[in-house]
């Protein structure tokens, strides 16, 4: 199974683990370690990131898989990852706007077929690529709908 690293600027995010392969020992397996730069791979302990899906000024997406629900189904997990100079002020204030998108997704995604559902919110302290510190990351996994993006869709 390949396994992508979500730390920004990992070197070589792309993880392979044979032994993964065996769904029995996916749903038991330990935390998973980037090879490349010592980020946890297995993110809450439960979404696995399969594939980088888009990225933009403020954070990126991946396509994952769900190890702890039956059928571990697909869903999306999103990493604030702000660009530019920010100062800290505007990093608070791009952060609470994340935090808002999670309260939006949790208040409307079960109201509508095309709103996804959010699963979790979730905030990991990890170690810095050079061990000399900590860094935090915020992420929402919400749920995968299957179709078009909004660029593809409004060419058709």
């Amino acid at each position: 199974m390949e396994i992508i690293c979500t730390r920004p600027g990992c070197t070589n995010p792309r993880n392979f683990f044979g032994d993964l392969d065996d769904e029995a020992k996916i749903r038991s397996v330990q935390q998973r370690y980037c090879t490349s730069c010592g980020m946890p791979l297995l993110l809450a302990d439960r979404y696995i990131p399969l594939k980088l899906l888009g990225q933009g000024g403020f954070g990126a997406a991946f396509l994952s898989r769900d190890r702890y629900k039956p059928k571990m189904p697909l869903c999306v997990v999103k990493q604030f990852q702000p660009s530019g100079n920010l100062d800290a002020d505007e990093i608070a204030i791009a952060q609470k706007l994340f935090q808002r998108e999670a309260d939006v997704l949790a208040e409307l995604g079960e109201q509508h077929p095309q709103i996804p559902d959010l699963y979790a919110f979730f905030t990991p302290i990890v170690t810095n690529r050079d061990h000399t510190g900590e860094e935090q990351y915020f992420y929402l996994a919400q749920e995968f709908i299957d179709g078009q993006d909004l660029d593809t869709e409004l060419e058709s």
